[in-house]
């Protein structure tokens, strides 16, 4: 992580952030966590996802930017001469949440199931 230059803005401050935890926590799994907990889950995580599994490479024109929450924003012409896609969809109000376990719903009558499951 580069040094961080005094005096930033809170929005500043919050990309800086948003690109530590991305970086430093890629696989440990916590991404998933961090949009939902920001909000920012719907605008992540709907649309089409650029895969690139075998690690090929691809050229610059395929990246047009990378946005506040440190998402890439891609040319989508151009990565599609590169990636495979698929397309995600958020559904707001159940992915929000994981199903809970029909034993734990057994075990306490007074749970009820998630929106959605």
């Amino acid at each position: 992580m580069p040094d961080l230059k005094t005096g930033l803005t809170q929005a500043e401050m919050r990309t800086a952030l948003r690109y530590e935890r991305k970086v430093e926590l890629a696989n440990d799994g916590l991404r998933w966590y961090d949009i939902r907990r920001w909000g920012i889950a719907q605008e992540v995580m709907n649309g089409v996802l650029y895969l690139n599994r075998a690690a090929d490479p691809w050229k610059k024109e395929v990246l047009v930017k990378i946005d506040e929450n440190y998402s890439p924003i891609y040319n989508q012409a151009e990565a599609l001469k590169y990636f495979n896609t698929q397309e995600v969809v958020y559904k707001t109000n159940k992915d929000e949440y994981w199903p809970i376990p029909l034993a734990e719903m057994n075990a306490n009558k007074n749970l009820t199931q998630n929106p959605g499951y």
